[in-house]
């Protein structure tokens, strides 16, 4: 059973990986555009 939940959090990281830098992303574009407006 922990095995298998190693298995899934491995799984799973690419994605918490990308959805962490897509929301670093949006809050930078966010803030620049407060900067330059």
């Amino acid at each position: 059973m922990f095995a298998r939940g190693v298995d899934m959090w491995k799984r799973h990281e690419k994605t918490l990986v990308f959805v962490s830098f897509a929301v670093a992303a949006v809050v930078l574009l966010s803030l620049i555009g407060r900067l330059f407006s």
